[in-house]
């Protein structure tokens, strides 16, 4: 099968360098504090292990606090410009001992740039062998409204029988400085492109 290119190549207009600029200057969370319900934002203490993490994180912090496993990938896509998070899991197993639910986090994004940017992230600790699984991102039908919804999420496509903990310490991995090393793939890009 042949697959012809593209009609055109990527084109870095100056909104796309506007926005990949506006990611890579976002102050860092311990400027800007990356839970909307932070109470007692600490600079040098901000982090996901923050004992308000859960609530702070959480658009319903009383009903819904956040996952552990789950509360690092939420706190490093809240800590990166343009990337709002709207929903995640941890991953479940149902009583058969089987995968219930997958671990994801659902996020908004300002533009579609930046998705690519978490993407190009995942792809890279995938290449390097660093995870477990292949992890991608996808658009998300979440709650019927006209906002574009992304997932993380495994591509679990051709896996016949996924370990949760193999999956929940991949979440881990993501989250690891994220922020700061897709911010690094966006100067990548603007150095190259733009």
């Amino acid at each position: 099968m042949h697959i012809p290119l593209p009609d055109k190549t990527l084109q870095c207009d100056a909104a796309m360098r506007e926005s990949l600029q506006r990611f890579i200057d976002h102050p860092e969370p311990a400027v800007i504090a990356p839970c909307p319900g932070c109470s007692k934002h600490v600079p040098r203490d901000c982090s996901p292990k923050c004992d308000e993490a859960p609530q702070a994180l959480s658009i319903d912090p009383v009903r819904y606090p956040l996952e552990p496993k789950v509360i690092p990938l939420v706190y490093e896509v809240m800590a990166s410009a343009g990337l709002k998070s709207c929903w995640s899991c941890e991953g479940h197993m149902n009583n058969e001992g089987e995968l219930w639910k997958v671990p994801q986090v659902c996020f908004y994004s300002d533009t579609a740039i930046y998705p690519q940017l978490v993407l190009m992230h995942l792809l890279d600790l995938f290449q390097a062998k660093k995870l477990n699984f292949n992890w991608h991102v996808v658009l998300s039908e979440f709650n019927r409204s006209l906002d574009i919804t992304y997932s993380i999420q495994p591509n679990l496509n051709h896996v016949s029988e996924p370990h949760l903990g193999a999956l929940q310490h991949d979440l881990g991995v993501i989250s690891d400085d994220m922020h700061v090393k897709v911010k690094a793939i966006a100067r990548e890009l603007l150095e190259r492109f733009c």
